[in-house]
């Protein structure tokens, strides 16, 4: 059910080799004996603050990883600076390594990928804290201070437990490693973290419009939503002339953490994070899971997303009306009386529910979502702050390949 975004990306994720040789560059060790030590990486993952399919390993491609960092610890104690690898190429194998001394009494390191340069740097000084960043891509003026942008795609771990040997050989070429060891390095002169993973994970989603319902010219079904320029009849959207569309532009995640410390838990505050569309040509069916990946390859949408806790998270998606028309939304009442002039923004939201043994968001999942217009009147002029909305959702979760939804608007 585990969804790596590709299986088995990270079969030798980060490879540690602690060598017998000469470097008089320190780390600034704090007490006991040191080992000089050369550190080869080789990792699997994605660069950062992306947004399209390609760029979370969606698609094709497995994207290159930047600012590579290992950080040695004797317990609860950074012993030292971090150990910096770099930027490491897709399914780079042969890794890339540096030689630094660390203390023999490591017993634990912390991996990172992608997290920015300037944040490692201070870690021994008392950590960091990734904080969101205000929204750069919002396009709905009144939120300009109020919406944040998704996390980069990190990843992380935490290893007290790594494989060790002593060998004078390439630590490619070692082969008497003692599995899942958990002590300190002492005297062996080979280390190797393996299964660095996400800490995040990612939602695809996809919009449909249900043409038949939306053009239903009966009455009792309330379909006439748009109102021309010069205050004639209310028509349908299929019936709108000119060329005008509805726009999709994003989505709107409520709930997201506003900052993580070094060891990425979250804080307790939160903040909705706003993803842009990377593709607005609303689907003409379901997006599913790839069978032999798992991707989710021609969402509208991509986004990073932290993991939830919360048993009900609010989505919702941002249009912009460029009909030429008014559009008219549902009152308190369930009236259409609340107008959306030409230009302005509106907002159709669902709620995603978590379910045993799934979370809504999970790091290393990928959350998959196609959502369905049914009423253009469902929307709302601003974003939902509660789960009181005007909607009306019904929601089936296929829970094969981590969770997909399905939400009627």
């Amino acid at each position: 059910m585990r969804n790596l975004f590709v299986k088995g990306l990270f079969a030798a994720s980060a490879v540690m080799m602690l060598a017998s040789c000469n470097n008089e560059e320190g780390m600034d060790i704090q007490n006991g004996a040191t080992s000089t030590v050369t550190v080869g990486v080789s990792m699997l993952t994605p660069a950062s603050k992306a947004y399209t399919g390609e760029q979370l390993n969606q698609g094709d491609a497995v994207q290159s990883i930047a600012d590579v960092a290992i950080v040695p610890m004797e317990n609860d104690r950074f012993t030292s600076s971090a150990i910096r690898i770099g930027t490491v190429s897709a399914n780079e194998t042969g890794g890339k390594s540096v030689e630094k001394e660390i203390s023999t009494r490591v017993n634990r390191f912390l991996v990172y990928g992608n997290v920015p340069a300037d944040k490692i740097t201070g870690i021994q000084a008392g950590g960091f804290t990734l904080e969101a960043t205000k929204s750069t891509e919002n396009f709905d003026t009144k939120y300009q201070e109020t919406l944040y942008a998704p996390y980069g795609l990190y990843y992380y771990k935490d290893a007290d437990v790594f494989d060790v040997a002593t060998s004078e050989n390439a630590w490619a070429s070692v082969t008497n490693w003692t599995e899942d060891y958990d002590g300190m390095v002492g005297t062996n002169n080979r280390v190797r973290i393996k299964d660095v993973t996400y800490k995040v994970g990612v939602l695809g989603a996809g919009l449909m419009l249900d043409l038949e319902s939306i053009n239903d010219k009966t009455p009792e079904k309330d379909r006439f939503c748009f109102e021309p320029a010069d205050g004639g009849d209310k028509v349908v959207y299929g019936d709108i002339t000119g060329g005008g569309t509805m726009d999709l532009k994003g989505l709107v995640i409520q709930g997201q953490p506003a900052s993580f410390n070094q060891f990425f838990e979250q804080s307790a505050e939160d903040v909705s994070v706003f993803a842009a569309a990377t593709n607005t040509t609303l689907r003409t069916e379901d997006l599913v899971f790839e069978t032999s990946t798992n991707k989710v390859k021609g969402a509208n949408i991509y986004s990073v997303v932290a993991e939830e806790d919360d048993d009900v998270i609010l989505i919702s998606f941002q249009f912009q009306n460029n009909t030429g028309y008014t559009l008219y939304v549902k009152d308190e009442e369930g009236e259409l009386t609340v107008p959306i002039a030409n230009g302005e923004y509106v907002y159709y939201s669902t709620e995603l529910d978590a379910r045993a043994p799934r979370k809504i968001f999970e790091a290393g999942y990928t959350t998959l979502l196609n959502a369905t217009i049914s009423h253009w009147g469902n929307g709302t002029p601003s974003i939902p702050t509660t789960t009181d909305v005007q909607i009306g959702v019904t929601i089936k979760t296929d829970w094969a390949q981590g969770i997909a939804y399905e939400a009627t608007i």
